[in-house]
């Protein structure tokens, strides 16, 4: 069988199954190169922390985002960038996600839960973001954007990488899938059966 590696390369070759969106806006650019593993190295310690191993793997063997669940995955240096926040900030690129939503006080909590199986279940912040009182959690890093400030984001803080869904309208966080890999194989179960 086929790594998750091998059949995301195969199926992001076809610009209507290269993201979740591609059914209604195609991929209208080439992929992007893979990116270096020096790279994937710089990006984590700007962050301060470390990526799935299979999230290093796609990005070294695979491209440099632009592929994936929602719009796609954001990619590092010279990759793939969201042009949301191109609009509103600067970059668009996972580490100018991840450093634009967790800002520069030291104090950011670190996101307190116990993952629970049903997918449904929301978490908890239960609070309005505002730009006077703006806070992010400390190694939750936006992986992409499905549109209408609906962002995956990865708990990098637990060693198997649960994705959590952030409703920005409303400002909560709920279980996506227990890890990255799960997430990802998803992901292409969803496209491999349309």
């Amino acid at each position: 069988m086929p790594s998750i590696v091998e059949r995301v390369r195969e199926h992001i070759q076809d610009p209507w199954r290269a993201t979740s969106m591609s059914a209604f806006t195609p991929r209208q650019h080439s992929l992007y190169p893979p990116a270096t593993l020096a790279m994937v190295k710089a990006a984590e310690a700007k962050m301060g922390l470390h990526l799935p191993a299979l999230l290093v793997g796609l990005y070294t063997l695979v491209g440099n985002g632009g592929f994936g669940p929602g719009y796609g995955i954001f990619g590092l240096e010279g990759g793939y960038v969201d042009q949301e926040l191109i609009a509103e900030a600067q970059g668009g690129t996972l580490v100018d996600w991840y450093v634009t939503f967790r800002g520069t006080d030291d104090r950011i909590p670190e996101l307190q839960y116990e993952p629970i199986s049903d997918e449904k279940s929301s978490l908890f912040i239960d609070r309005e973001p505002r730009p006077d009182q703006w806070t992010w959690f400390d190694k939750l890093v936006p992986i992409c954007n499905h549109g209408c400030w609906q962002l995956s984001c990865i708990d990098c803080s637990k060693a198997d990488f649960p994705v959590l869904r952030y409703d920005g309208q409303q400002s909560k966080l709920r279980l996506e899938s227990p890890t990255f890999d799960q997430w990802i194989e998803k992901w292409l179960n969803s496209i491999e059966t349309k």
